[in-house]
């Protein structure tokens, strides 16, 4: 016989280690002169990738609860290599993802909240749940 879980964790930290255990895509779509679209991913080398998270997680923060988000939210890389970048094919997209380990900081509903409905990009795809290390 087979067994299910379900664990209902609560953070309330202001600061945690994450480790990806699906990776964050980060990406910007925007339409070139000649009209056609183009998708740009960011790479953990890159300050967007940080900046873009953080607003992402505000926008779905907000949407989701209806209240303004109150306090910070910060995401910095601790240990991420060249292998831990994964591209994949979804619905005839390549899309360019990172694992790694990461640190979150900030208000601690936020990363709470992080942890609920995944970092950044197609969370709904799978893409951007963590475990707290």
């Amino acid at each position: 016989m087979e067994e299910l879980q379900y664990q209902n964790n609560i953070i309330n930290t202001p600061k945690c280690q994450i480790k990806m255990l699906s990776p964050i895509t980060v990406y910007s779509t925007y339409l070139r002169e000649n009209g056609q679209k183009h998708t740009m991913y960011y790479t953990p080398k890159d300050e967007m990738f940080y900046q873009l998270i953080e607003e992402n997680l505000k926008k779905k923060y907000e949407a989701y609860t209806g209240k303004t988000v109150v306090g910070t939210f910060t995401i910095k890389p601790k240990k991420i290599r060249e292998n831990d970048k994964v591209v994949t094919r979804f619905k005839g997209f390549i899309i360019n993802a990172w694992n790694g380990v990461y640190e979150l900081e900030g208000n601690p509903e936020l990363i709470n909240f992080a942890y609920q409905v995944g970092l950044s990009n197609r969370n709904s795809q799978g893409f951007g749940m963590f475990q707290v290390i």
